[in-house]
């Protein structure tokens, strides 16, 4: 797998569709923070919030010029929020850690980025294990509601 190139591009419009699939996997629900099923409409609402906003990129990764995942990255400031999801039927194939580090790279040269943090279900291994993996160190272990999720930092 390490000569096949993962490539990345922002988000467009066209993505729409694309992104609300990956967004109400069964799995992906499961491990979000809000784990009820995404209307459509819900989905247009966010979708059109989101391209307006130049505070949240959305990378969709790439590999032979098919879509296999987004990488989203919530900013305020300095700081960033990465969030990532890869298609059912790509996941396991070790695409995770590249999509992660590579993003990180490509969003530091649009964007002034000093702390990366990752927020993630404590019941969600397979993710922990990911970031980890990609440099990430945990930083915090909070409760909300009726779940703890783990607070992961990316030392620039």
């Amino acid at each position: 797998m390490s000569e096949i190139q993962i490539n990345f591009r922002e988000v467009i419009y066209e993505d729409i569709w694309l992104l609300y699939n990956w967004s109400n996997d069964p799995i992906s629900r499961k491990m979000s923070f809000n784990s009820e099923p995404i209307s459509q409409e819900e989905h247009q609402q966010w979708f059109v919030a989101v391209m307006e906003n130049p505070n949240i990129v959305i990378l969709i990764a790439e590999v032979d010029h098919k879509p296999i995942g987004f990488v989203r990255f919530n900013i305020s400031d300095v700081d960033a929020v990465i969030s990532i999801a890869i298609d059912h039927s790509k996941r396991g194939k070790g695409w995770a850690i590249p999509m992660i580090n590579e993003s990180i790279h490509y969003i530091q040269k649009i964007k002034n980025i000093k702390n990366i943090y990752a927020y993630i279900k404590e019941e969600n291994t397979p993710s922990i294990r990911t970031f980890v993996n990609a440099k990430f160190s945990l930083v915090e272990k909070n409760k909300k509601n009726d779940y703890y999720y783990l607070k992961f930092k990316y030392f620039l």
